[in-house]
Parts: structure tokens; C-alpha cells; sequence
């Protein structure tokens, strides 16, 4: 936590003066908040006050998905080994600023590939197709794969699950 302002006697520790305020900063990382809903977070601010050693902050906040990929996962249902399956996938920039889409790798590359390949400059608002081909060799019980998709934001990645059943007849 990070109390910008305010007095520092050690290390960790600020001094607020009788009377006064202070903003305290919180980050909140949302990489793994895969709820929709109202998300709720507790933060416990220790004092010298003997009547609120602990002060509980509540914070209350909801994640925006900037980049939105439909489907959020890819079934190519039951196939055979030597065809070719292919499925759309739709790359939606819902923020507010131009994302690019640096790098966008299906895994395993022996059998998945995504086209069109490239960098690709998404601005907001907008949306691009990128089609996902599946050509399975031998006969497996389940297939399951990747495409990942990373822009010039560190922090945004996304990853699309990709599955099938490959059968024999």
C-alpha cells in the first residue's frame, strides 16, 4: 500500500497530524477476477489509535474487459484425424485507447495455427476476425490447445482455450 503525502518515521510507517487526511493508494490486481459482478476487496490500515487499532477499508470495484474475444473458448467437437477445422474468433477493443496486438501464437503450431499473422493495430471501439485451423494427425481421445494474444499493454494478455475429441470414424 502506498500513502502518498504524509510524514515517514520508519520504514512502512506514515504519521497523519491530528485533524488531517490522507489518500491512501491501493492497487488492486485483476488478472485472475474473472467475475462480471461487483468485486470486493478488504484492506486492514493498523494505527496508534486506541480506539481504531485496525481500520478496515472496503473497496468495491467492477472489472472492465478491455479486450474482449468471442467465443471466450474454442470447441471444434469431435473430428478426424487428416480434415481441417476452422472457427472464427472475434477481437473486440472495448477501452478507450488504440491497443496493438503484438503477437497472436496457437500452441501446439503442429497442429493449430491462427491467421491472419502480424501485428495488428486495434482501435477502440473496433474488431478483428482471426481464424483458428485445426488439423489433427492421429486419433486422440481429447485435444486441448492454446492462442495466446499479447498487445503493447505488459499487462494484457489473453488466452483462448481451444479443444477436441479426434476420432477414428
Amino acid at each position: 500500500m502506498t500513502v502518498p503525502g504524509g510524514r515517514q518515521v520508519e520504514s512502512g510507517k506514515t504519521v497523519i497530524s491530528p485533524g488531517k487526511t490522507q489518500k491512501v493508494v491501493v492497487n488492486i490486481p485483476t488478472k485472475y477476477i474473472k467475475t462480471k459482478d461487483l468485486y470486493t476487496k478488504n484492506v486492514e490500515v493498523e494505527t496508534n489509535d486506541p480506539d481504531a487499532s485496525v481500520v478496515k477499508l472496503a473497496m468495491r470495484l467492477r472489472v472492465v474487459e478491455i479486450l474482449a474475444i468471442t467465443p471466450a473458448q474454442v470447441n471444434f467437437g469431435k473430428v478426424k484425424p487428416g480434415s481441417t477445422s476452422r472457427q472464427e474468433i472475434t477481437i473486440l477493443n472495448k477501452g478507450k485507447d488504440t491497443i496493438t496486438l503484438t503477437r497472436i501464437v496457437a500452441s501446439p503450431d503442429s497442429v493449430l495455427s491462427v491467421a491472419p499473422q502480424g501485428e495488428r493495430r486495434l482501435d477502440p471501439g473496433k474488431s478483428m476476425q482471426w481464424e483458428v485451423v485445426y488439423k489433427p494427425s492421429l486419433p486422440d481421445d481429447r485435444f486441448l490447445g492454446t492462442v495466446q494474444i499479447e498487445t503493447s499493454l505488459e499487462s494484457l494478455r489473453k488466452v483462448v482455450r481451444v479443444s477436441a475429441e479426434v476420432v477414428s470414424n
